[in-house]
């Protein structure tokens, strides 16, 4: 059972605003009744009117959910919620802390990717090296035919067979 004040109607009673908490909260009675450890019974009967709230329940609705303006639970005045320019100083050091520590694993990520580039740079530069020597090697040791072939370290010719695979 979900109460929901009327929305043309201003939220007068203290009944009334508990609905509207509720509502805003995106619960049902009976899960704003378990968070604030109190018994469903106790939370229909204030929605229905039939018991005000007691000191007991009002402390623990601000106390499980600071983000709820006790102006507006107590009075009826000003918005559901804490105004946003609260809510910005109550989180604000902490949330300035988040993006600090953020923003500083950023840099090292950063200077670590930086390092990692110039590592592969340096290996690419090293295979290109290797490929052209391995050119080289391949081009000058190419034989004219398959009885002989050219000895790129002493530069003399040779007439050895050139492999031919192993022999039974």
């Amino acid at each position: 059972m979900q109460i929901k004040p009327n929305s043309m109607e201003m939220e007068n009673t203290i009944n009334q605003r508990i609905a509207a908490i509720i509502t805003e909260l995106g619960m049902n009675p009976k899960t704003f009744a378990e968070s604030l450890n109190k018994t469903p019974t106790a939370i229909y009967t204030i929605l229905k009117g039939s018991n005000k709230p007691g000191y007991d329940i009002l402390e623990a609705i601000l106390l499980v959910y600071p983000e709820i303006s006790p102006t507006y639970l107590m009075r009826g005045e000003g918005e559901i919620m804490k105004v946003e320019v609260e809510k910005a100083s109550i989180g604000n050091s902490f949330g300035s802390q988040v993006v600090e520590k953020i923003l500083e694993e950023f840099q090292a990520l950063k200077s670590q990717l930086s390092i990692k580039d110039r590592q592969i740079d340096g290996l690419q530069r090293t295979s290109e090296s290797l490929q052209r020597t391995i050119d080289v090697l391949l081009t000058s040791r190419q034989p004219a035919d398959k009885t002989s072939f050219r000895n790129p370290v002493l530069g003399t010719g040779s007439t050895k067979p050139a492999y031919q695979g192993w022999v039974d």
